[in-house]
């Protein structure tokens, strides 16, 4: 159980101002002052808000009397039983009082921080219509993955969920290189650059990715999130663009042969024709 205790030993029964009017009758005086309580409430919301806390609780507790002792016990009982029932008027109008500090003092952090929360979500959403998002534990077994990593592969949640990255690896991936890469990020590394990952039905898919590790309060590394785009119809477009310029490359090597050939084949010609010219000449 994670919890805080911040108490106020000061004022409530702590104050100890007792009093024993008759032989019958006690008196203990519960004092409850607004700048203890707001005091009290300012540094439990600021311990909250620093220490990354998303509770804050508010409640009092009843005290005994330090020195007086009840000489019947019926009539203890009776007095005991009226103390409770004032002990939770003070009670209820304490939280209510640390309630409406709460709301005038906090009202505005707490907006903020629900403000900068809401941001951070709705960028998080927009990221997801956009890119795949994959998470993994620090020894590459996947914890999480959005909808546009799994269209990118065409695999199901629940296909996915628990399974090592090792096993979306084609067949041609140099193993050595990929557990380099993973060494590095569970130190801490980021990686960016393009991967290739093996689909539900064996094809290739081409990921343009950033691998992010995500630190937790004592700098260790506590997961690795993966955001991707889907570039393999670029990357497609590229080979048959490369193909393209080597069939270029070769039809324009085969016309300057042809050329030179036509050319070799004019100057063998002309000269035959000057040989014919020049023995017509001297018959």
């Amino acid at each position: 159980m994670d919890v805080i205790i911040i108490r106020e030993n000061e004022e409530d029964t702590y104050a100890g101002i007792e009093h024993q009017q008759t032989d019958e009758v006690f008196q203990c005086l519960k004092l409850v002052s607004r700048p203890g309580s707001e005091r009290i409430c300012r540094y439990a919301f600021e311990y909250a808000a620093a220490h990354g806390r998303k509770k804050v609780t508010c409640f009092t507790k009843d005290n005994i009397m330090n020195d007086i002792v009840f000489q019947y016990e019926a009539e203890a009982q009776s007095r005991v039983e009226g103390m409770q029932r004032l002990a939770l008027v003070i009670t209820g109008l304490t939280i209510s009082l640390l309630l409406l500090c709460a709301v005038f003092i906090f009202e505005p952090v707490i907006r903020r921080v629900r403000k900068t929360t809401a941001a951070h979500n709705a960028q998080l959403e927009a990221i997801d219509r956009s890119q795949g998002r994959i998470e993994f534990s620090t020894d590459g077994v996947i914890q999480d993955v959005n909808k546009q990593y799994l269209q990118y592969l065409d695999y199901s949640r629940d296909e996915l969920i628990g399974q090592p990255e090792c096993s979306l690896l084609p067949e041609d991936i140099n193993p050595v290189e990929f557990d380099t890469q993973w060494m590095k990020l569970r130190v801490g590394h980021f990686y960016l650059g393009d991967v290739r990952r093996k689909t539900k039905t064996g094809a290739v898919c081409h990921l343009q990715t950033s691998y992010n590790p995500v630190l937790g309060e004592d700098g260790s590394v506590e997961k690795i999130v993966c955001y991707a785009s889907n570039v393999t119809g670029q990357k497609e477009a590229e080979v048959e663009l490369h193909l393209a310029m080597i069939n270029l490359q070769k039809q324009s090597q085969r016309a300057r042969d042809l050329a030179r050939e036509a050319e070799s084949a004019n100057e063998a010609k002309s000269m035959q024709c000057v040989i014919l010219l020049i023995h017509n000449r001297r018959n």
